[in-house]
């Protein structure tokens, strides 16, 4: 019985975390092409447990392409993809938006990855401070001579 009542709320959070995705993503398409239309809000088969949605947007003045860079740029740990339909020429853009938890994870490795790059950053500034110091140092000794 407390499975069934924890997978509603799992279900019903599922829900809820992919209209507030399906809204985002929207309001953020709206800031380049007015006339974007949301064409679905579905769970993806393959993040479909715990709330991984498909979102699927038939662009209006705006080309796919710019769509896609758009949402990436906004949401890095969600993948978008533009679709053309070789008979139609139509263009619908596909952003797939995984579950919390896997969303929590790749952002921990997001985030893991770019402290290794700012500390090996911070170790070549310190590097090229003390060769700048070495060479500033041997120019005023050079100079004393």
């Amino acid at each position: 019985m407390r499975n069934s009542v924890s997978m509603s709320e799992q279900e019903r959070d599922g829900e809820k975390h992919a209209e507030r995705v399906a809204l985002a993503v929207l309001g953020k398409i709206k800031e380049i092409d007015r006339d974007a239309i949301v064409q679905s809000v579905t769970p993806s088969e393959v993040f479909a447990k715990n709330g991984g949605v498909v979102v699927r947007i038939t662009p209006g003045n705006a080309s796919g392409p710019k769509i896609c860079q758009q949402v990436r740029a906004a949401w890095p740990l969600t993948t978008a993809v533009c679709v053309e339909c070789s008979l139609s020429g139509d263009t619908v853009v596909q952003v797939f938006v995984p579950e919390q938890k896997e969303m929590k994870e790749n952002a921990f490795g997001v985030a893991k990855e770019m402290s290794r790059v700012v500390r090996i950053l911070g170790s070549l500034i310190r590097l090229c401070a003390i060769s700048l110091v070495v060479v500033l140092l041997s120019s005023v000794l050079s100079h004393g001579r």
